[in-house]
């Protein structure tokens, strides 16, 4: 019996720690999608949720339904240091996407 708790604790970290990484993989994901936004790269147009099968623009809502989205109000980021790191990055990922070079 001791060891069915200490297999369940394992298997509880494990699966506690890969929500975890979904979260971190999933915020640098969007990290790297605002970078290429702000420097005008394009989305390949069938992965455009903004654009419907019509090539219409579609509004907020209907976007974040199709994401499943919950509702939360934004959060206006004005911490100056962040700000600092999020610039070096998006120079770096996009001087490495131009000269396909990593610096």
């Amino acid at each position: 019996m001791g060891n069915s708790r200490v297999g369940g604790g394992c298997y509880f970290k494990r699966v506690r720690a890969v929500k975890i990484m979904s979260v971190i993989t999933t915020l640098a994901c969007m990290v790297i999608h605002n970078t290429c936004i702000a420097q005008g790269d394009a989305i390949l147009e069938k992965l455009d949720l903004s654009l419907d099968s019509n090539g219409q623009k579609r509004n907020q809502e209907e976007i974040r339904k199709l994401l499943q989205m919950s509702n939360s109000s934004s959060i206006r980021d004005v911490s100056l240091e962040a700000n600092k790191v999020r610039n070096a990055l998006c120079e770096k990922l996009w001087l490495e996407k131009e000269t396909d070079k990593v610096c």
